[in-house]
């Protein structure tokens, strides 16, 4: 039994030869069962020597088992189960210490693997159980990635989840590589956001740490991809993604903001939440009033949803800003032109562009801005053209009304008159009178209001005498 700080190894077994014995030319064998306990995980791990500072101080205890054979400098793990905080654990591997560098090769299987809570601390203030997860944060702290220079080899893995902040991968499974510095991650696949994930990359340095990323992703949902990684689901359907993406940095800060890469964009049909579409469009007709257009406004532009029937779009990220272009999809009701774009580093939207209401070909489009915090962002509606043209509908259709109810005021528009028909076309033809122009509106609905009937035109300067009798006879 050996005590060490924060708990206690229990060695069960036998070891011959040197160092384990005194018996001198003989190498050293090592047959023995091992058992590790500890109240701490993270005090336990220190207590062996290691600088082990995961970003979650309190990880929850230890309680692992393993068998250990070996001759000289050479090891085999076998039977390894138990709790590493909690992550529940099993596998087997073998490590090589004769080399300049720790040599080891691992299979193991895990349960939930919180990664976030085991890697290095990159902020001053250490994770809590109650910690919120802070999206689109960077620290300029300096990676400390000296662990990833202690040793070489491999470890393959398959878990029941793995979590890294708010993005849940279940069922992953996948290799990683140690060598120089740098860590490398094959063959991975698994589940993320309903859909089905796989990937590669490569991350490290012992100079300036990069990363190298290809991803692909197919039938994901929208609503858990905003909600994990915003906070928010505005949108709902499925997506399919591909992309490769690169970046290097001393910081998560530096890191982002060099973040560059492409990729396309493939959703399915869903509903956007917020805006109803279809309902503005379908009353727009309907409107007396311009306050009650102001109303509908107020309705359909801040709740509601618009169905959708998908898009396709490409993006491009540069320098830590992503774009997207464009970013079209077919809305029920409306034709979208948006360029769409994110600043990364600040977690920010930067958006802008129109919609145009496909019942109504020549109202003009709705413009639309979405611009702040990923997390809560502002999304504006410039109406003024539209309510112009609302209000001018408004008064023609007030109008109409008018000249349907009495024959005298057809014609205040300008409109052209209608040709003869027949026999009539052919002996008494006019020519067609071209549409009076709109500053002479006042004067034809002046006209058409008040002229008086004068069938006989002769008449009109002869009136009668006062007193007149008819002649006699």
């Amino acid at each position: 039994k050996i005590n060490i700080a924060a708990g206690e190894i229990m060695i069960k077994g036998r070891a011959t030869g040197a160092p384990w014995t005194s018996t001198k030319g003989d190498k050293a064998s090592l047959e023995v069962s091992l058992e590790m306990k500890g109240s701490e995980t993270r005090e336990f791990i220190r207590g062996l020597g290691v600088d082990f500072q995961p970003a979650r101080q309190k990880l929850g205890a230890i309680a692992l088992k393993l068998k250990v054979t070996g001759v000289g400098d050479q090891y085999t793990f076998t039977t390894i189960s138990g709790d590493v905080g909690p992550v529940k654990l099993n596998g087997s591997g073998t490590l090589n210490l004769a080399t300049d560098k720790p040599l080891f090769d691992f299979t193991l299987k895990a349960g939930n693997i919180p990664l976030q809570d085991f890697l290095m601390e990159t902020s001053k203030t250490p994770i809590s159980k109650t910690s919120e997860p802070k999206f689109g944060t960077w620290t300029r702290e300096v990676m400390d990635l000296s662990l990833l220079s202690a040793g070489e080899g491999r470890i393959r893995i398959s878990a029941a989840s793995l979590r890294y902040n708010g993005f849940l991968f279940e069922n992953p499974t996948f290799e990683t590589v140690l060598k120089d510095g740098i860590i490398s991650v094959n063959n991975f696949t698994g589940k993320l956001f309903g859909g089905n994930v796989s990937g590669s990359g490569i991350f490290g340095g012992t100079d300036t740490p990069k990363l190298a990323l290809t991803l692909t992703l197919k039938q994901a949902s929208l609503a858990q991809a905003t909600k994990s990684s915003a906070g928010i689901a505005p949108v709902t359907g499925f997506f399919d993604l591909s992309g490769t993406f690169t970046g290097e940095g001393l910081s998560q800060h530096d890191m982002i903001s060099s973040l560059s890469g492409d990729g396309d964009i493939l959703a399915s049909a869903g509903l956007i939440r917020g805006v109803d579409i279809p309902a503005l469009s379908s009353q727009l007709e309907n409107m007396n009033s311009i306050d009650a257009f102001i109303s509908l406004l107020g309705v359909t532009l801040k709740g509601g949803e618009t169905p959708y029937n998908g898009g396709v779009s490409k993006f491009m990220v540069k320098d830590g800003m992503l774009q997207f272009s464009p970013f079209d999809i077919e809305l029920e009701g409306a034709e979208s032109n948006v360029k769409m774009a994110v600043d990364l580093l600040g977690w920010r939207f930067q958006s802008e562009g129109s919609l145009s209401l496909v019942a109504h070909p020549h109202a003009p489009p709705l413009e639309v801005t979405i611009t702040g915090d990923v997390t809560n962002p502002n999304v504006r509606y410039k109406t003024d053209r539209l309510k112009k043209y609302v209000g001018a509908k408004i008064a023609s259709n007030l109008l109409q009304k008018i000249i349907g109810e009495g024959s005298d005021l057809k014609g205040i528009f300008g409109n052209e008159p209608k040709l003869p028909t027949g026999a009539e076309q052919q002996t008494d033809q006019q020519p067609v009178t071209k549409p009076k122009p709109a500053e002479e509106f006042g004067k034809r609905l002046l006209e058409k209001l008040f002229k008086k009937e004068n069938k006989d035109p002769a008449k009109k300067n002869d009136p009668k005498p006062e007193n007149s009798k008819p002649p006699q006879k």
